[in-house]
């Protein structure tokens, strides 16, 4: 999985690099392998779908885990799709909400 992040909003009180981090961390974790947080990250069962419904999934999955997790943030926008071998591109667009 490939995973492009990026900061839409024009907020310069917060620290962009350690919250884009934050949401790499989240969509690279798979779901149930974070000690005492098993709810945190991506269900990897999702890319065992074809690829039009894994990529739908995966954009509805992206959002809800990204608000309950990193609630500082909004995400704009996620566009996932995956390429003739099967990898998955991922772009998020987010911003902080108080922006």
């Amino acid at each position: 999985m490939n995973a492009e992040i990026i900061y839409t909003g024009k907020n310069e009180r917060y620290n962009i690099n350690a919250t884009t981090q934050k949401i790499k961390h989240l969509l690279l974790t798979p779901k149930g392998t974070i000690a005492l947080e098993r709810d945190y990250g991506i269900s990897i069962d999702l890319l065992d779908q074809p690829s039009k419904a894994a990529c739908a999934l995966l954009t509805a999955e992206i959002i809800t885990e990204a608000a309950e997790y990193i609630s500082e943030i909004s995400i704009l926008q996620v566009t996932a799709d995956a390429d003739d071998n099967g990898k998955v591109n991922i772009k998020v667009e987010w911003k902080y909400v108080d922006d």
